[in-house]
């Protein structure tokens, strides 16, 4: 049986959800800043003027989201997600080319960084048409990470 995929608008209890099931790399993504996941997530939830929650088959697979100023060009895009997108790669490749054209028709130019060793998450941006700068560290423990970004 081929599972269901369902992309809802993003409630703010998704993001109690999602950060207690998150992939390994996700949480590591999110700690190298010294954050916590359920406030980083909540934060970006809150700040976000695109938001989207993807189930499959009725469990949490991935949460994701477009902050950054209301008038402003630029966005920045989020993506966290859990073990159960591994189910739906082909789909979800689909929902994320989808939903990268969305983010740019409401900004022009995108860019956020992502953890540098993760390395499942830096090929699915560069399939998007992301480029994807050299790493270097950022935040307080000096974690690599990788500039990416997309101009339409």
């Amino acid at each position: 049986m081929t599972p269901r995929c369902l992309i809802v608008p993003s409630k703010i209890d998704d993001v109690y959800r999602i950060a207690a099931n998150l992939r390994s790399e996700d949480a590591a993504e999110i700690t190298g800043f010294g954050l916590d996941p359920r406030i980083a997530l909540r934060n970006s939830f809150r700040h976000a003027i695109l938001r989207k929650t993807a189930f499959v088959d009725g469990e949490i697979a991935a949460m994701w989201g477009l902050g950054g100023a209301m008038l402003a060009d630029s966005g920045t895009p989020w993506l966290m997600t859990t073990p159960v997108v591994e189910r739906v790669p082909v789909m979800f490749l689909k929902v994320g080319r989808a939903q990268l054209a969305e983010m740019l028709l409401h900004r022009s130019f995108l860019e956020n960084v992502v953890l540098a060793s993760y390395r499942r998450a830096c090929r699915f941006l560069e399939v998007l048409g992301f480029v994807l700068d050299p790493p270097k560290p950022i935040g307080p423990q000096g974690v690599p990470f990788r500039r990416f970004w997309i101009e339409k």
